[in-house]
This record gives structure tokens, C-alpha cells and sequence, in this order.
């Protein structure tokens, strides 16, 4: 993606004058059927989606581990929280 500007203006959004603003952005997307990436690997559930030239084009969608840790601190005492209200 070419994102220069000079003068006031995009000479990236002159060059591509043509597209739609939500066609330059990745966006999630949960697939249920397989689709291909750009490398050519089937991809299924959440995943980045981008509009290319008249066509979807799919990329894996990877969190971070962190992000997957915190989810699981948050359940786990979400968990024990319900467990301690019960009794």
C-alpha cells in the first residue's frame, strides 16, 4: 500500500482513485466454510479479510499469546467467583 503524502494530498488515494475506503483496510471475519489464504492454505473461524481488486483475499488470524492468557485468567476466576456466590 502506498501512503505518501506531499503537499496536502494522497498520492496513494489518487494512484488507487477507483477503490471504496473500506477496501484498503484488513478486517475480521469468521469463516465457516474453508476459504484459501494468500499462501494458499485453507483457512477456517476468524480470520483477516480484505477487499483486492474485485475479490476477497484471507489471512490467518493469529492472537497473541498474552491476549489468550488474559482470556483465561479472566474465566478461571469468573469461575471461581460463581463457585464462592453458590455456596
Amino acid at each position: 500500500m502506498l501512503h505518501i503524502t506531499n503537499i496536502g494530498y494522497d498520492i496513494g488515494r489518487m494512484v488507487r482513485a477507483g477503490r471504496r475506503p473500506y477496501e484498503e483496510v484488513w478486517h475480521l471475519w469468521t469463516i465457516i466454510v474453508p476459504r484459501r489464504s494468500i499462501t494458499g492454505r485453507l483457512l477456517w473461524g476468524t480470520v483477516w479479510r480484505r477487499r483486492d481488486d474485485g475479490r476477497w483475499i484471507y489471512k490467518k488470524f493469529v492472537e497473541s499469546p498474552e491476549v489468550i492468557e488474559h482470556r483465561r485468567s479472566i474465566r478461571t476466576l469468573v469461575t471461581a467467583s460463581k463457585k464462592a456466590t453458590s455456596r
